[in-house]
């Protein structure tokens, strides 16, 4: 696999966590990426890539946080109290990610995009094919 990475960056000594996202997330989080960096109006892609934010966000807190717990087989009662807590967090992040996201100026919306790209794991032959 591959992480989106700048040629000058290597990826020695680095370690790594990753969930999976669905193909649907991961060609939105491309689409606004490529959108962000090609436009000259930046500004109008704060919808989309806020959207694809918090969506990776969800998906990434019930991956770390619940789906081991179903692994291990913890009771239905625990899954239930973690899982109101992530709810609870995922009914404050949006706010503050769409306040933050939108006051942001060109170049820190492109830094944003850059991040999002950057942690994108592709396979390699999807990787070899984009170079």
């Amino acid at each position: 696999m591959t992480v989106g990475k700048k040629e000058s960056e290597s990826n020695e000594g680095v370690g790594w966590v990753a969930f999976e996202i669905s193909s649907e997330l991961r060609q939105k989080a491309e689409g606004v990426v490529e959108k962000i960096r090609s436009d000259s109006d930046k500004q109008r892609h704060v919808p989309e890539l806020v959207e694809v934010v918090l969506a990776m966000t969800d998906r990434g807190l019930h991956y770390y946080f619940l789906h081991p717990l179903e692994e291990a087989g913890v009771g239905v009662v625990t899954r239930k109290a973690v899982a109101l807590a992530i709810g609870t967090a995922g009914r404050t992040l949006p706010v503050v990610v769409r306040k933050t996201v939108k006051s942001l100026n060109d170049d820190q919306l492109l830094k944003i995009a850059e991040f999002v790209d950057h942690i994108l794991i592709r396979e390699e032959s999807q990787a070899t094919e984009e170079r």
